[in-house]
């Protein structure tokens, strides 16, 4: 083992020591924007059907992501609270799904109506609710007069 390590501490020392010019600095270049193109729709009754190509830039690529990365951090933290019996009754999650929510909120507009059945605490983080709001609203009665004591499910969906 001593024989070993001796031979790693070689190694890593050597290298550190080579002289500038022989040291490789890599650098890449990524592309700021990427576009897609979508397979055309059949028609019924439309003049014109949605755009066949789309563009990706690389700010809406890091936001939809942060986006996924949060929806999926408030799943798991609900499904802590839930299985510590903090959220009472029902609580459907949607962790693994991020990109439902964060692509369709991606592809409609603001004024856009949007139902959902349940798992709704992505779509309803993507409409603006808070993290803090959402969680506070699945917590219960202590919590509830963030909107008025009105019921978990109903004050998530009349977010959306």
């Amino acid at each position: 083992m001593r024989k070993m390590l001796a031979a790693v501490s070689r190694v890593l020392s050597g290298a550190s020591q080579k002289p500038a010019s022989r040291v490789l600095v890599a650098s890449r270049n990524f592309a700021n924007d990427a576009t897609f193109e979508i397979k055309k729709c059949d028609l019924h009754r439309l003049e014109e059907g949605p755009p066949v190509t789309t563009v990706l830039t690389r700010e809406d690529g890091l936001k939809y992501y942060r986006m996924m990365q949060t929806v999926r951090r408030m799943e798991l933290k609900a499904d802590q609270l839930y299985k510590q019996k903090i959220i009472r009754g029902f609580c459907h999650l949607c962790d693994g799904q991020e990109a439902c929510c964060v692509g369709l909120e991606a592809g409609i507009n603001p004024t856009d109506h949007l139902i959902t059945a349940y798992r709704a605490h992505g779509f309803t983080f993507t409409r603006g609710l808070s993290v803090r709001e959402i969680l506070a609203e699945l917590t219960g009665p202590d919590i509830r007069s963030l909107q008025h004591g009105s019921f978990v499910e109903i004050t998530l969906y009349f977010h959306l």
